[in-house]
């Protein structure tokens, strides 16, 4: 299984192609993040971006490793 593409998976309109977080492929590209710390974060970004303090308090991890996934 390949999980990172040599180019940009694009629709046939050229725009970048975008997943549902209910569909099957979107647990395929969230499988991609090993850490369920990483995974929580990417669901709190998608709920609402909000600065890393601020994510780790909703995660409940420290801001260090809140940073350390972000980055």
């Amino acid at each position: 299984m390949r999980r990172l593409a040599s180019s940009p998976d694009v629709s046939p309109d050229g725009d970048p192609r975008v997943v549902g977080l209910d569909s099957e492929e979107a647990d395929e590209l969230i499988a991609a993040f090993p850490s369920s710390t990483a995974r929580r974060i990417l669901a709190a970004l998608h709920d609402d971006p909000a600065p890393s303090g601020e994510l780790a308090d909703r995660v409940d991890t420290t801001l260090q490793n809140a940073q350390y996934h972000l980055e």
